[in-house]
């Protein structure tokens, strides 16, 4: 399943008619034959059409029902006196048909009562208000007639592409929402939809495919949905003669004085998901800390390491969970880039350092994984328009792998791009970051691939926080770091059990 956002349902929408020819019109009555299963069958029917291509949809959608000597109005809130050529078109087209259209410049108690009399005979309302391009509140004339569908209506509502009111790219609503039966949206899914809160407004949610090329999904940015069954198809069996040194060896360069749990953090996290060494290159202050908590950890003082002679005797490096800022992390970090043909994994203060010299990236010896949250990646991309398509080109551009962390985790090599189906907000707490990167440099390590090794890491992370979140309101991320072992054993036995 893909999954887009409103700018990559624009960039879709734009890329059919300037590349596929395909024109404006054409596409409108294709979505109308796409939502005409759901209605065919209605004896009385009520379309509330606004002034956009979601409106058009909704007076096509009434020509078809008037065709097939179906009972069917529409009540219109565009302005007739400035409206585009698509809802022109089609409006004319409905009038011309016989369709009973009422106009709703705005709603007077006259109008009212015609709708409220409308509704109270009708088997089935249409919302056809917004589509996904909605952002923001409903103004008062929409507000009002969403609250007679939601609480005067008592029969059957099928929302065109999205219950208007709702943001698409967040899943939340502003003031008021349609609460639909059924939602038929197109293409793909909108990544508003993932969030749970908007499954109350979604009602039935069915996608219908278009007849156009299927991967313009892929040209415009859409991410494809990663699952449980992916997550199963990729996770690894234990062999039965493995020992520490099979299972991948990691260094960490990872924290100071002031964060000393973001090292302890990461480092737990990479051997509770399975990795055979983890190697903790920092300060006393901070080794002699993670000694005590961790004492399967290997320490090394950070005036002994020699990066150009020892990077390399690492499958992954990770640099950078609560590393805070000093003179020499640019040096630091620029010294591992050159030298390390293995991965390295840049995570917090890594990538803040990376913003400030991102030729680093261009001079890099070998593979590199990027996680950064929302506010590091726009140190990263500032005039970035949209964070989905920014992710995309810049791991591209610098050829890396970008963990832009958030609801539903973006990851992108620039080729492939995925959104993670696990995770909820009982995890919005300190050092969850560093758990994860700690995972990511495991899996590495472990042998995975890089892009798999972020798919699965990203998932277990989510995975572990939505299971402790059924019992508990908040998940500490040293809590997450204990329960990795046993997420990833079920996930195991449920592969086990396929394989049978």
């Amino acid at each position: 399943m893909y999954i887009g956002n409103r700018y990559q349902f624009k960039e879709y929408d734009s890329y059919l008619i300037n590349h596929e020819n395909k024109d404006s019109k054409e596409l409108i009555l294709e979505a109308a034959t796409l939502v005409f299963p759901y209605v065919y069958k209605e004896e009385k029917t009520v379309i509330f059409a606004g002034k956009g291509n979601n409106g058009a949809d909704g007076l096509s959608l009434s020509c078809l029902m008037k065709k097939n000597n179906q009972d069917v109005c529409v009540i219109f809130l565009g302005d007739v006196d400035s409206m585009q050529d698509n809802i022109k078109f089609y409006l004319s087209s409905a009038i011309a048909l016989g369709v009973q259209v009422y106009p709703a410049k705005e709603i007077d108690e006259t109008l009212e009562t015609i709708i409220r009399n409308q509704l109270s005979s009708a088997t089935l309302v249409v919302d056809a208000i917004f589509g996904f391009g909605f952002i923001g509140s409903l103004a008062e004339k929409e507000n009002k007639c969403v609250t007679l569908i939601n609480d005067f209506y008592q029969g059957r509502v099928v929302s065109i592409d999205v219950p208007s009111g709702l943001d698409i790219d967040r899943g939340v609503v502003a003031n008021n929402a349609i609460i639909a039966d059924i939602t038929v949206s197109f293409v793909a899914c909108k990544l508003g939809f993932l969030n749970p809160a908007a499954k109350k407004y979604l009602g039935q949610l069915t996608i219908e495919k278009l007849e156009v090329d299927p991967t313009i999904e892929d040209k415009v940015g859409m991410a494809n949905y990663f699952t449980d069954k992916d997550a199963i198809n990729l996770i690894n069996q234990r062999d039965f003669h493995e020992h520490k040194y099979t299972r991948g060896k990691t260094l960490h360069i990872t924290g100071c004085n002031q964060y000393k749990g973001a090292s302890q953090l990461a480092a737990k996290g990479a051997l509770t998901s399975g990795v055979g060494l983890v190697s903790v290159c920092s300060n006393f202050k901070v080794l002699s800390t993670i000694n005590v908590a961790l004492p399967e950890v290997i320490s090394i003082d950070e005036e002994k390491i020699k990066i150009a002679k020892d990077i390399n005797n690492y499958k992954s490096t990770l640099f950078g969970s609560g590393l805070g800022s000093h003179k020499n992390l640019k040096q630091q970090l620029e010294e591992i880039l050159s030298y390390n043909q293995n991965t390295t994994i840049i995570d917090g203060d890594g990538i803040n350092c990376i913003a400030q010299n991102l030729e680093l990236l261009h001079a890099k010896k070998g593979p590199v994984i990027l996680t950064p949250h929302f506010g590091e990646f726009r140190r990263l991309v500032p005039d970035m328009q949209d964070s989905t398509m920014a992710a995309i080109e810049f791991a591209k551009e610098y050829d890396v792998i970008v963990i832009l962390k958030g609801a539903n985790t973006l990851i992108t090599d620039g080729h492939n791009t995925y959104r993670n189906s696990t995770g909820n907000p009982a995890m919005a707490s300190a050092g969850m970051g560093d758990v994860l990167a700690g995972i990511v440099s495991s899996f590495v390590a472990q042998g995975y691939g890089n892009l798999n090794a972020c798919l699965l890491a990203v998932y277990i992370h989510g995975l572990s926080g939505d299971q402790l979140a059924e019992n508990s309101y908040t998940v500490l991320a040293s809590s997450l770091a204990d329960y990795l072992p046993i997420v990833m054993k079920e996930l195991l036995n449920k592969k086990n059990k396929n394989d049978k």
